[in-house]
């Protein structure tokens, strides 16, 4: 009776002879194709809603559209968005000093219970599509209103973060406010996740969004951005359906690939991993085209020149991340809502105040990100490893600022870029292979192809960095001690010159990889998404 439960489908609205068409033309199955459409017009949704004044008719329009937009494709599968989404407005309107709390412990296993029923990330690669990946997003927007509640309720302002005091809420929304902004015309089909008090400023026409605020810059920005964000979800959708039949994961058993030469499997693992990515270039981008259309996407205007700053809806910067010359900055360019939100609502939050981060902070942010996605054995395989992609490119990094001066020139150079390009990509692409697999033997027969250099090439430059930090250690102490035992003879006091921060061991370099990679900033924290609001 669970199962049937959590995996209800029923759609009232009936196959159509056009959907045929549409998918043997794309090669879809009939969900997929569904879910495009539901993409198309979520763009529609954004341009139409710039012709509402009303925030009452903004946030009825929100609802509607969202609802629609979800049901059309997963058909009684909302209910699992209306069920958590109710409980949680429930818990904020009864417990309002704990709704974050148990905001966590209400959706998040409910998460991974519809992961499990539905056996999500094996359904999706075989093209059947259910709101598994809607209550994702969903999830994390239920959570971060909560928590902003509960932040009003259990502290005081002076104790907040810059974000938190932006972002908290004084108040318990009314029903069409929360509700619409948890549908947003379409939002959770891909996302960005975005935040309660942002949306209903836009809604309201308030704060950034005032009309007396405004110049001529949002209004054709807007459009701008809209069109740059829908030419690239296009490109991206063209881009996967011509080379994923050929060029999907399935090719890591073909008899050509495994008759190729190691280079060559390098290449083709490149090659699958820069097609899968394309997938979520499509949607993030249509996700962005719908809310810049809307007027949503913009920043802030510039202190400096006076223009208009976008970018609140963008998820992802394609080309950043395909020429990212260190794995370092990859999260800053990659799933960048879903970044901020494990920022500010896991990182930051498990650091007690006033201190620093530890190890477990780290660790256990990057175990949140990976039950978010599911509980396979893939996904463990691919945040793990990317916690030493994150750490490695750290030490690299380190190893280009201190080249010797006339080595310099050749580390500034476009053909070392290229190097560290390559490389950068060859390991987020080994690692990506794990993530579209997901079953823990075809992943280690995937990475077996090509004898996991990559994995040897990141643990072993840690080592490398390991080795080097112990042995300056034990000079900084040899060093230490000789210059004290100078000064008592001389009389006189001494102190060690600073030298420059490395990691020390393959943990710290695994902590610092992790900060850096979880704790990259869309926004300084004194923006967070622009000025002072208030209710």
């Amino acid at each position: 009776m669970v199962r049937l439960l959590m995996q209800t489908r029923h759609n009232y609205i009936p196959h159509m002879e056009w959907e045929a068409r549409l998918m043997e033309a794309g090669g879809l199955s009939h969900d997929q194709a569904r879910f495009a459409v539901s993409f198309v017009v979520c763009i529609f949704a954004g341009i139409l809603i710039r012709g509402l004044r009303n925030p009452t008719v903004r946030n009825l329009y929100s609802l509607l559209t969202g609802l629609l937009l979800l049901y059309y494709p997963f058909g009684s599968g909302i209910l699992h968005c209306v069920f958590t989404s109710w409980t949680t407005y429930l818990v904020m309107w009864l417990i309002p000093r704990k709704c974050g709390t148990l905001a966590w412990l209400i959706n998040f296993p409910y998460l991974l219970v519809l992961h499990t029923m539905n056996a999500s990330g094996i359904s999706w690669n075989k093209g059947v599509l259910d709101p598994t990946g809607a209550q994702m997003v969903l999830t994390l927007k239920l959570i971060s209103t909560a928590m902003c509640l509960q932040d009003f309720h259990e502290k005081k302002e002076q104790d907040m973060s810059p974000y938190q005091r932006i972002h908290h809420l004084k108040r318990l929304p009314s029903l069409l406010e929360f509700f619409g902004y948890v549908f947003c015309f379409g939002n959770l089909l891909a996302g960005p996740i975005i935040e309660y008090r942002d949306y209903q400023d836009f809604i309201r026409n308030e704060g950034l969004w005032d009309p007396r605020a405004q110049k001529k810059g949002p209004v054709l920005g807007c459009m701008v951005q809209g069109l740059r964000a829908t030419l690239t979800s296009a490109l991206s959708c063209a881009f996967y359906i011509s080379l994923e039949k050929t060029w999907g994961f399935h090719i890591f058993t073909d008899p050509w690939y495994l008759s190729q030469s190691l280079f060559m499997r390098l290449c083709v693992m490149q090659v699958v991993g820069t097609v899968y990515r394309s997938r979520y270039y499509f949607a993030w981008s249509n996700g962005w085209a719908s809310l810049a259309f809307a007027g949503f996407d913009f920043l802030k205007w510039d202190d400096k020149t006076g223009k208009a700053v976008w970018g609140r809806g963008c998820n992802s910067r394609p080309l950043k991340v395909e020429f990212c010359d260190s794995g370092r900055m990859l999260a800053a360019h990659w799933n960048i809502s879903t970044g901020m939100f494990l920022r500010r609502y896991v990182y930051e939050r498990l650091t007690p105040p006033g201190g620093k981060p530890t190890f477990f902070t780290l660790v256990a942010t990057q175990l949140v990100s990976s039950l978010w996605h599911g509980l396979y054995p893939g996904y463990f395989f691919f945040f793990v490893g990317s916690a030493f992609l994150f750490a490695h490119s750290t030490v690299t990094y380190h190893w280009e600022k201190a080249a010797p001066r006339w080595l310099q020139p050749v580390v500034k150079s476009l053909p070392f870029w290229a190097v560290k390009v390559f490389i950068t990509k060859q390991c987020l692409d080994f690692l990506a292979s794990s993530f579209l697999i997901l079953t823990w033997r075809e992943c280690l027969a995937a990475w077996g192809t090509v004898y996991f250099i990559p994995l040897i090439w990141m643990v072993g430059v840690l080592l490398l960095g390991q080795l080097e930090a112990a042995g300056k250690k034990g000079g900084r102490k040899g060093a230490r001690g000789a210059r004290g035992a100078a000064a008592a003879a001389g009389g006189g006091g001494g102190a060690a010159n600073g030298v420059e921060h490395q990691t020390s061991g393959v943990a710290d370099a695994l902590a610092q990889g992790l900060q850096e990679a979880e704790t990259a900033p869309r926004l300084s924290d004194d923006e967070g998404g622009g000025g002072k609001k208030d209710d």
